[in-house]
């Protein structure tokens, strides 16, 4: 208990000095949370895209003065192309949560298989029975496998569905959005985290809620089109193609896109490590700098020790306890930083927040106990000569 009291009272002679050091570890705390966000969504994007279909694969995003419908019957008409294919896109409610809507063409169906946790594709399963459309959700939803659900759309029509597949976790599936050109290509453009539920195309028209939808234009037809080709299209073939379908939009073969956001991804993580280290070296800085003045002060208190019959041992089981102490309300600081939105936790899933947890102590710890261990290293191999002649000015 003494160890701990004189570590309490070395830190609460520096109380001002040690409140502002926790805040500068804290704010490259934030910035750590910020990377671990942006490379855990990094990562789960490559897997998803890396999902996508790229052999013999096009994505087309339709220019505004086209008509999507006009472009895929132009693109059909092509005897190099098997089959065009769109994912028709709307909001809905499952149960209590609200999820986004994604109706696929044969073409995705056949061609496209996202990562799923149970369960199987759309390809190849059951027809729709009884008006009951074949789905596959996410786990957010809370169905499983064998499981029949209602999807209220937007237009207050719902739909009965039953779940042949759960998609893996943290959800990620095909759902354009927005642009596909190769000038500005992103993972988020096409694929989605949010809760989901997916359908074919062939079962939603049968089912009147959809058609309901698809006439009050609750749900948007996407302008990114997907041409798979045949296969043996020569060079020649294929560049007259590509010269040709330029009209409709910005066709760009589909791993030339993959390649465009794995080079832009690439740079903005290299921006944002670097922008963690200017932080994290700034903290550091505050840290060594803090230690360096408490040590100047504690290399006399504890020469005084000594004298009064302490073991050089004990100053420095003192000089651990105040940095294992500073870990207590740094971590109290993390978590609540954590409750108040600052460590972006929305952006994590449960498991992720709690390795992030453990990344922050590791994080912290290193940095106190490192500056910490060299003050500690040098107090157990003090001159004691050297630290009284240093006390009483060479005397």
């Amino acid at each position: 208990m003494t160890t701990l009291f004189i570590a309490l009272k070395l830190l609460w002679r520096r109380k001002a000095a040690n409140f502002v050091l926790l805040l500068q570890v804290l704010v490259s705390v934030a910035m750590l949370a910020q990377m671990y966000v942006f490379l855990v969504d990094h990562l789960d994007n490559v897997r998803a895209v890396g999902e996508l279909p790229t052999e013999n694969a096009l994505v087309l995003p339709v220019f505004e003065y086209y008509p999507p419908a006009y472009a895929a019957e132009r693109l059909e008409a092509s005897p190099l192309v098997e089959e065009v294919a769109a994912v028709d896109t709307g909001g809905g409610t499952c149960g209590d949560t609200g999820c986004n809507v994604a109706i696929y063409g044969d073409g995705i169906v056949r061609h496209y298989t996202p990562a799923l946790q149970s369960g199987g594709w759309l390809e190849g399963e059951a027809e729709m029975e009884d008006g009951v459309l074949p789905a596959v959700v996410s786990q957010e939803v809370g169905l499983r496998v064998g499981d029949t659900g209602t999807v209220r759309l937007n237009t207050g029509d719902t739909a009965r569905i039953r779940v042949v597949g759960v998609l893996k976790r943290p959800t990620q599936y095909l759902y354009p959005t927005g642009s596909a050109s190769p000038a500005y290509f992103s993972a988020d453009f096409v694929i989605s985290q949010e809760p989901a539920v997916l359908l074919r195309a062939r079962d939603a028209a049968q089912s009147e809620a959809f058609q309901a939808a698809f006439s009050s234009s609750s749900f948007r037809t996407s302008r990114n089109l997907f041409v798979f080709l045949r296969p043996g299209i020569t060079d020649a073939q294929y560049d007259k193609a590509l010269e040709e379908w330029d009209r409709y939009g910005e066709i760009t073969p589909a791993a030339s896109l993959i390649s465009t956001y794995t080079e832009k991804t690439g740079t903005l993580i290299t921006a944002g490590l670097l922008t963690f280290c200017v932080f994290t070296a700034l903290a550091m800085t505050s840290v060594v700098g803090s230690n360096v003045i408490q040590a100047l002060r504690n290399r006399k208190l504890f020469t005084v020790y000594y004298l009064l019959g302490m073991d050089w041992r004990r100053s420095a089981f003192i000089e651990a306890a105040r940095v294992g102490l500073m870990l207590i309300p740094m971590m109290a600081m993390v978590a609540a930083a954590g409750q108040g939105g600052l460590l972006m936790m929305e952006w994590m899933t449960p498991t992720r927040a709690k390795w992030f947890y453990g990344i922050s102590f590791f994080y912290v710890l290193l940095m106190f106990a490192s500056v910490g261990a060299v003050f500690i290293w040098r107090l157990t191999r003090e001159d004691l000569s050297a630290a009284l002649k240093a006390l009483q000015k060479g005397e």
